[in-house]
């Protein structure tokens, strides 16, 4: 006995304080229908997932909302939706994007991203804010990995020029956690600001987990 789950539409978009929907489908690939019980993670910041129903038999389908908060962050998430059958589990990703409310100028990207040894990520932020980029623009960077040393940090503006932002290099190993950057730039606000994090030597290895830019 199986089954499978899927989102449609697989992706959305809300201003925060908003709400997005989906309908959760599952299909009986093998044997005979199951009860399958639903549950939402990845969620951003003060945003909440509502399953109706919460429990479908396979081949059934839910609507699943997510209801987003004024203060919800800015930016792009994976929300895994996991239905948990009788014999077997299975996920499905929706990529919702909360747009800032008017005015915001703090945005965030909380997908994650694998930082392999000589490998590169690249991780965008879609910004809204109108005017020119406030300068020095803030980051605030979650990254785990055991050799902060390892990495070369780098943020690329909408209007491509790109700004050093933590250069990789040192004697020692040290955790990287969260860190904060105060970056000059000059150009626009709007448009998509890029942190791009490459891991120079062998191994150590980590996860960028989030990062936000205050423009």
């Amino acid at each position: 006995r199986d089954f499978s789950i899927s989102a449609n539409p697989a992706s959305g978009t809300v201003q925060a304080g908003s709400s997005a929907t989906t309908t959760i489908a599952t299909q009986t690939t093998a044997g005979n229908a199951q009860a399958v019980n639903l549950s939402a993670s990845g969620l951003p910041t003060g945003a909440t997932a509502t399953f109706n129903p919460a429990s479908v038999t396979s081949g059934g389908s839910s609507t699943l909302t997510i209801a987003t908060a004024p203060t919800t962050p800015a930016g792009s998430y994976n929300v895994t939706v996991t239905g948990t059958g009788e014999t077997a589990t299975h996920t499905a990703t929706y990529a919702l994007t909360v747009q800032g409310t008017s005015g915001g100028r703090t945005f965030t990207n909380g997908t994650n991203y694998t930082i392999r040894d000589y490998s590169t990520v690249q991780s965008p932020i879609t910004s809204t804010a109108t005017g020119t980029a406030t300068s020095p623009v803030k980051l605030s960077v979650t990254i785990s990995h055991t050799c902060a040393e390892d990495l070369d940090i780098w943020l690329r503006g909408p209007n491509g020029q790109w700004y050093a932002v933590d250069r990789y290099g040192g004697t020692s190993c040290t955790s990287y956690g969260t860190r904060t950057y105060s970056v000059p730039v000059s150009q626009q606000a709007a448009g998509t600001w890029t942190l791009e994090v490459s891991d120079v030597y062998l191994g150590d290895t980590g996860f960028l987990d989030s990062w936000s830019i205050t423009v």
